[in-house]
């Protein structure tokens, strides 16, 4: 009955940091609140609690959950991601303080399946080759849950397409593009084009290369040669992509929900007009665009083999035949064999469905106002064992454990299970959106894990910049898998081959991190375990109907991969969680920094020498500041205000780098000026000048300087301990 009645009271006070509308409660405690028994000395982290969490986790309830969570289908807004929501707060309202499920009401798009199709057809409309429309097999083609191929928010066909014009564009990035207009000025003009995934193009991004030369739609298949090792065997009976499926995903640019962006899309909320959206992406020839600038159907290798095969034409560069597992490409086409014309027909219907994200917590001992986020989405394509599976073990078995050996962290942790990250990170950046104010007053850091075993061989991560030195400490200290005479970092230096320390990329785009370190600047980390045996980026049956469980035993025997990245999650979780303070070290960012700056003559005339002397001064402000708040940060020999003051500041600076006129102007989610994505191929210098300078908006380059320059002050001026004066002069 205690225990009841004090999870009433949490819940009824989070409700109050989430804006809910309640005005009283724990959370109502200052930020900065200590209880009074806080040891006065500099403390040392005792790595017994992380030892005790190692030797806790435990590879068989990892094998037995990833066994329950893909016996379900469950994608986003099914009725087994809504059950599978269910079953997540019944798991942390036991294990945790309490668990509930933010609900919003998003737009998303489906398949309308018994209007879509592509075939080839003779002269009477006879049908000669029909494309498939989902995996063969009786559990693929007899259960209406499993969705046929497609991309989300790829637009739909306004009419159907009966053409004799299908181009071959291989990865259809810019160089195959220009390689193609080479050969004929007019090969795309109301074509359907073929490309395949990789080649440093995106899935919209094949749509948005070729329609501005006449393409109508695209078709993307995966090619076994980029998502299969040479000698693989097709799964099952090897780790290879098979002949009947193709990766399903997301075809947008602006993140979470189109009709919604900046505001969360609940009760009350304006929305903009799909259709217009619509008219938009039908209408915008270049850049930017919102979503997918053409329709795109994906298809299986098994059938782009057979389309491949029909194609007239010139003949394709040697180099696209080596880059290419399918032995029938020969021709880039323009005309089909036999008189045959290709009709196809993409159709899809927009519906605006609830999103639950499930929120997980365990109140803080001490810093009951700083909060520690783990999380990773919950919906897949199909079985999704892998993706979103991998990271949705780990951080069950992270909660079970923090129950089972009685963690009791000093700052709040909250764990979270994100609906519809793969219709574009849907769930995480709706929440973002409407808890910015509070996640950048008291978030401390967020740990994301979503594919967080791909392969079996090491550890890797990404992370915010001031993170590196937390994520080494934990790499350094924990063993590797295979060889207990080397660490976790010794294992990743050695498969990186890496030249000291192994490299930590700057977060990007593809997961749920995202609207943390590019739109709310708070520090995230990023975890995944991978492999460099096989030649691939990533494991094969990635966003089909088999990443499933099978799939994972192949890969993972054992599931040590995932036991190590839960080990090395875990523990980085409990190092934030459970100590006073931890490692932040802000040299990479300031190197991070220099290279940016190193870059701006890149940007031409467009910003000039006087300007990009402005710049620099204001980033050398604010590496000075860095530098200097460190000195203070390590020299302290007690824990004192400055070293509170100074640790706290090393960790938000990044919160004070975001403007909501930074970066681009339909990504609305990208407002870091220093660490945003670069999305329009402009030089690799400060996220803001290079994508205007990519769209050739010379005015938007000129505001986006000042942008920059007042938030690298400003982010200086909050690691300042000497209040307003890092422009300031003494001269009278």
């Amino acid at each position: 009955m205690a225990k009841a009645t004090k999870l009433v009271g949490i819940a009824f006070a989070l409700a109050v940091a989430l804006g809910v509308g309640v005005t009283i409660g724990w959370f109502s405690k200052p930020a900065n609140e200590e209880k009074t028994t806080l040891d006065q000395s500099l403390e040392e982290f005792d790595f017994k609690l992380i030892d005790e969490f190692i030797n806790a986790v435990d590879a068989q309830h990892l094998e037995k959950e990833t066994k329950h969570l893909s016996s379900k289908i469950r994608w986003a807004t099914s009725q087994g991601d809504y059950d599978m929501a269910d079953y997540t707060i019944n798991k942390w309202k036991d294990e945790l303080d309490d668990a509930w499920s933010m609900d919003y009401q998003i737009l998303h798009s489906w398949p309308d399946e018994q209007n879509c199709y592509a075939r080839l057809i003779d002269t009477s409309g006879a049908e000669q080759f029909v494309l498939r429309k989902k995996e063969e097999g009786d559990e693929f083609q007899n259960d209406d849950q499993v969705l046929m191929f497609y991309n989300a928010f790829a637009p739909p066909l306004e009419e159907p397409i009966t053409t004799t014009k299908l181009v071959y564009g291989h990865y259809c990035n810019t160089e195959n593009v220009e390689w193609l207009l080479g050969q004929n000025a007019n090969i795309f003009t109301d074509s359907v084009v073929i490309c395949k995934y990789g080649g440093g193009a995106g899935r919209p991004d094949k749509g948005k290369n070729v329609k501005p030369h006449g393409a109508k739609a695209v078709l993307i298949f995966s090619d076994p040669f980029d998502a299969s090792d040479e000698n693989d065997l097709t799964f099952p009976d090897g780790p290879g992509i098979p002949e009947d499926t193709v990766q399903r995903g997301s075809a947008k640019y602006k993140r979470g929900d189109p009709t919604s962006p900046g505001y969360p899309s609940i009760e009350g909320a304006y929305f903009d007009d799909w259709r217009d959206l619509l008219n938009y992406t039908r209408e915008q020839v270049e850049s930017p665009h919102i979503w997918a600038p053409l329709p795109s159907q994906p298809f299986a290798w098994g059938d782009a083999r057979h389309l491949l095969s029909q194609l007239e034409g010139g003949a394709v560069p040697q180099e696209w035949k080596d880059q290419s597992g399918i032995e029938t490409l020969a021709s880039f086409g323009g005309a089909i064999k036999n008189e045959q014309e290709f009709n196809i027909n993409i159709a899809v219907k927009y519906e605006r469905k609830k999103s639950q994200d499930v929120i997980g917590i365990i109140e803080g001992s001490e810093y009951p106002d700083e909060y520690v986020l783990i999380g990773n989405h919950r919906d897949s394509w199909i079985h999704g064992a892998i993706d979103a599976g991998a990271g949705m073990t780990t951080i069950f078995e992270i909660s079970r454990l923090f129950k089972e050996l009685k963690i009791k962290p000093k700052r709040t942790v909250i764990f979270c299970s994100w609906g519809s990250e793969e219709h574009g990170l849907m769930g995480s950046i709706e929440f973002v959106e409407e808890f910015l104010a509070v996640l950048k007053e008291r978030a401390v850091l967020y740990i994301n894990a979503d594919v967080s075993f791909q392969g079996n061989e090491y550890f890797k991560a990404g992370a915010s910049q001031q993170m590196h030195e937390l994520v080494f400490e934990i790499t350094d200290y924990i063993k590797d898998h295979v060889d207990e005479n080397k660490s976790v970092t010794d294992k990743w230096v050695e498969k990186t081959e890496a030249e000291g320390r192994p490299s930590i990329g700057n977060p990007g785009l593809g997961s749920d991190y995202a609207p943390f370190h590019h739109f709310g600047g708070v520090p995230v980390i990023d975890v995944g375990f991978t492999q460099t045996t096989r030649k691939i980026g990533i494991y094969s049956t990635y966003h089909t109907a088999y990443d499933s469980y099978e799939y994972v035993k192949m890969i993972d025997p054992g599931f040590v991969a995932a036991k190590k990245v839960t080990e090395v999650t875990g523990a980085l979780l409990i190092r934030a969680a459970c100590s006073h303070f931890f490692p932040v070290d802000p040299a990479p960012m300031a190197s991070y920094i220099d290279g940016l700056d190193e870059k701006l003559p890149d940007v031409g005339s467009e910003v000039s020498l006087a300007q990009q002397n402005l710049i620099k001064k204001a980033s050398s402000s604010l590496k000075n500041q860095l530098s200097a708040i460190k000195n203070i940060y390590d020299s302290a020999t007690s824990v004192d205000a400055d070293k509170k003051r100074s640790f706290h500041r090393l960790l938000s600076f990044s919160k004070y780098l975001t403007d909501q006129n930074c970066c681009h102007p339909i990504q609305q989610d990208l407002q870091n000026v220093v660490v945003a994505s670069r999305q329009e191929g402009g030089p690799a210098t400060y996220p803001g000048i290079s994508n205007y300078f990519g769209l050739g908006n010379k005015e938007e380059v000129q505001r986006q300087v000042g942008i920059l320059i007042t938030r690298l002050n400003a982010a200086a001026d909050y690691l300042n301990l000497k209040a307003f004066s890092v422009r300031a002069t003494n001269e009278l």
